[in-house]
């Protein structure tokens, strides 16, 4: 049987970045690219296999990054990590701004040695835009400014050893703002947080299969009262919202992105039959199935 996940879609990865963004480069492991507006090209959802780091410097940007709407602004860091959908994009026509594409196998070699590994790579998910300060900003600048300068020198006998070094150092950076970040939360928004983050992790992996919030606070040893609230409390919306939201996106992306018939889809994301997702799915996205692939 074929698996539900195995369609064909645009994948994002530094490699491709590579041959159609350009940019100074190393191998398919990092790529910097002095034009944000670019990254909003094409405009199809692309799912990450890799990570995306940025500064916005000027105008604005709007998109979908799974199921969460990103506003950027001037002053904004850029974090898409690796694995999620992009799509929906919209910027205005002065945007600019820097940042660089990095491999998972590259960033987990610069943060492998990091004290609260964890807590990163979670802030980095959940937190896709966040604000910097004037000095912050400064600092990105700094990096990246120095980034481009090693990853040009093709000549550098170590040149992949010294960018390495370069993007842990500004990882360091970020992991401090991370840490600081962290600790002006209140306790009870973190403890609802953590239930919060093992519940998206859990409708990731499962939504296809099960739709029910009760199987979830069961997997969690919480009642079905108790994860409604921390999940309300993190993200201000529903445990069953954000199924749905998951299995919408999963919709979307399988009309656009592959040839399936309805009713296959319909099947591999265990509907009951093809009238069920149809319901579903004009419910969540305001049009049918088909009216939705021609569109």
């Amino acid at each position: 049987m074929e698996s539900p996940t195995a369609f064909e879609m645009l994948e994002l990865t530094v490699e491709e970045a590579c041959k159609t963004y350009g940019g100074l480069s190393i191998d398919n492991k990092i790529m910097l690219i002095d034009n944000l507006s670019l990254i909003s090209r094409p405009l199809i959802p692309r799912r990450t296999r890799c990570y995306i780091v940025g500064l916005c410097t000027r105008g604005w940007a709007r998109y979908r990054l799974g199921t969460k709407e990103c506003l950027v602004r001037p002053g904004d860091a850029i974090i898409i990590a690796e694995g999620q959908v992009m799509d929906n994009y919209e910027t205005s026509t002065d945007l600019e701004g820097i940042g660089f594409f990095i491999s998972k196998e590259l960033l987990d070699n610069v943060i492998k040695e990091f004290h609260d590994r964890i807590s990163f790579i979670v802030f980095m998910r959940d937190h896709p835009v966040f604000h910097l300060s004037d000095k912050e900003t400064e600092e990105f600048k700094i990096h990246y400014d120095f980034l481009c300068r090693k990853v040009s020198q093709t000549d550098h006998r170590y040149r992949e050893e010294v960018v390495r070094s370069a993007l842990t150092t500004m990882a360091y950076d970020m992991a401090s703002f991370v840490t600081n970040f962290n600790l002006k939360e209140k306790p009870q928004k973190r403890r609802a947080e953590v239930i919060f983050e093992k519940y998206i992790h859990l409708v990731e992996t499962h939504f296809r299969e099960k739709r029910v919030v009760e199987w979830y606070a069961d997997q969690l040893f919480l009642s079905s009262k108790y994860l409604s609230e921390a999940v309300r409390k993190a993200s201000e919306r529903t445990p069953l919202e954000w199924i749905n939201m998951y299995t919408a996106l999963e919709i979307r992306l399988m009309l656009k992105n592959t040839k399936l018939d309805i009713k296959e889809i319909a099947r591999l994301l265990n509907f009951s039959n093809q009238s069920a997702m149809g319901k579903f799915f004009k419910t969540q996205v305001g049009m049918s199935p088909s009216e939705y692939r021609k569109s």
